[in-house]
């Protein structure tokens, strides 16, 4: 089993890093390295279902955005390796002007074979909420 969890401290408006999260849905190349392609399959009010090509595999997904609890929820869809999910969410504790940002990741080999390498999830949620993070706060500083 995969999972990862990293929490981090945001010096920026929670809104700012929710619309973050939110265009990593339509835009993930602006967050991830290997973007090759990206495609949105099926939209409904609070989902899509989005394909993308990283670093030459293919990667599909479904994707609830959950506006109330400002959380953002991928899970895998026919992937021949893996099956879980991962999420984004913003937490906030008011009246502060901070945001708690928490990428969780929880997947699952589907055959005995495929590696499990729990340092890469950590590390990879690691590099993606901070980079997250960077960003956010550098908006907020141009204000």
């Amino acid at each position: 089993m995969t999972q990862a969890t990293h929490r981090v401290a945001v010096d920026a408006a929670p809104e700012l890093v929710w619309e973050l999260l939110v265009d990593r849905v339509e835009e993930p190349e602006r967050f991830m390295e290997g973007v090759e392609s990206i495609a949105i399959l099926d939209r409904s009010d609070n989902a899509v279902l989005r394909e993308m090509t990283v670093n030459g595999t293919a990667v599909r997904e479904w994707i609830r955005i959950d506006e109330s609890g400002w959380e953002i929820t991928f899970t895998l869809v026919d992937d021949p390796l893996y099956e879980g999910t991962t999420v984004h969410r913003v937490e906030v504790d008011y009246p502060a002007t901070t945001a708690m940002l928490i990428f969780s990741m929880d997947w699952e080999p589907l055959d005995a074979d495929v590696p499990d390498d729990p340092t890469l999830a950590e590390r990879t949620v690691r590099a993606a909420a901070l980079y997250t993070k960077a960003l956010a706060e550098q908006r907020a500083k141009k204000g």
